[in-house]
């Protein structure tokens, strides 16, 4: 899962970023049980779009700060937000062209060494407009 890199589909791109105290977190960062990080997920469009899907898998490290499904809104979209077992989903009706952020909080609950998985973008009603992030192996001490 480390050796996946990240795809930019057609028209839709995704990037994801943690942060620990407003800080980038990298393969390198020295991460503790307890921690709280800030998920940054990042996609671009080069058009505007409808249903568009976003699933975030998680590393089996990293609980989510608040569990509960809902509407959300962020950088001036509105979006449903599902938080499942291993990953966080998110519905958006209308991507307009351009870039939006959506950000959502983990804790680090135990030990070890982790995949973090990828970040997939793509439209409901036509796949071919897809991408995803490359995965991150994060350690945990």
């Amino acid at each position: 899962m480390d050796q996946l890199q990240s795809a930019k589909g057609n028209g839709l791109k995704i990037t994801r970023t943690y942060y620990r105290d407003g800080k980038e977190v990298s393969s390198k960062t020295d991460l503790h049980v307890g921690d709280e990080l800030t998920v940054r997920l990042t996609v671009k469009a080069d058009r505007d779009m409808d249903f568009i899907q976003i699933k975030d898998t998680r590393a089996a490290c990293m609980e989510p700060k608040e569990a509960l499904s809902g509407y959300r809104h962020s950088d001036a979209i509105g979006y449903y937000q599902v938080m499942r077992d291993a990953s966080a989903e998110f519905f958006i009706d209308k991507l307009r062209k351009g870039i939006v952020q959506i950000e959502y909080k983990v804790y680090i609950d135990r030990p070890g060494t982790y995949q973090t998985g990828i970040a997939t973008v793509q439209s409901a009603y036509a796949p071919e407009f897809a991408g995803h992030t490359k995965s991150l192996s994060v350690t945990v001490r």
